[in-house]
């Protein structure tokens, strides 16, 4: 009988311009992982069902598609390596699908994504202390240096700028964005529609 790791299946493709979220397909109660960079699918055999035609898709199996899982959620295939924004984002797919999936899968998977969280956590601790910073949030930061009531415009209000808003409490706080934003937690103090660039230049 094949093990969990044995039995994992991996499709992975680059994220390009233009993609909007989660891929929408026939395929249904399957844990997706939706980053800035990439989307993925994580499945058992013979439960994965095989991915749509797509010449970007690479599919992994067995032991080649967990070492791969694990240098995601470590931060080793970020732009930044060793940044922890992409494990908190695993970690929140994984809460949703737990919520929405089918129980038997869940059940099934759930043994698997244990593991891989704790190796995440393992390797993180003795290998990657202080490498790349523990976020995005907290590299921007250190980057610009604002002091208190520092002007911080953030161009667009994705995953990412929800994910760095916090690190600038103490910043006053605008997004430039195609969609306007919620004003709330104090979070965001100014919101520029996309045709008001030069407003958004004198503002900042």
């Amino acid at each position: 009988m094949l093990s969990g790791i044995e039995r994992l299946r991996i499709t992975h493709r680059r994220k390009l311009p233009g993609d909007d979220g989660i891929v929408r397909d026939a395929r249904h109660g399957i844990l997706r992982l939706d980053t800035c960079q990439r989307i993925m699918t994580i499945d058992l055999e013979p439960d994965a069902q095989l991915p749509p035609p797509d010449a970007r898709i690479r599919v992994r199996k067995g032991r080649a598609a967990y070492q791969f899982l694990l240098e995601v959620t470590t931060g080793l295939r970020s732009a930044i390596p060793g940044e922890t924004n992409v494990f908190g984002q695993f970690k929140q797919a994984w809460a949703q699908f737990r919520t929405d999936g089918p129980v038997e899968r869940v059940a099934r998977l759930a043994p698997l994504i244990r593991r891989i969280i704790d190796d995440t956590k393992r390797v993180r601790s003795a290998h990657l202390e202080g490498i790349g910073g523990s976020s995005y949030g907290r590299l921007v930061r250190r980057l610009i240096g604002p002091r208190m009531h520092d002007r911080v415009l953030f161009v667009g209000a994705g995953d990412l700028t929800q994910s760095m808003l916090p690190f600038f409490r103490n910043c006053q706080v605008g997004v430039w964005n195609r969609r306007p934003v919620t004003l709330a937690d104090g979070l965001v103090d100014y919101y520029v529609r996309p045709e008001d660039g030069n407003r958004a230049a004198r503002w900042a």
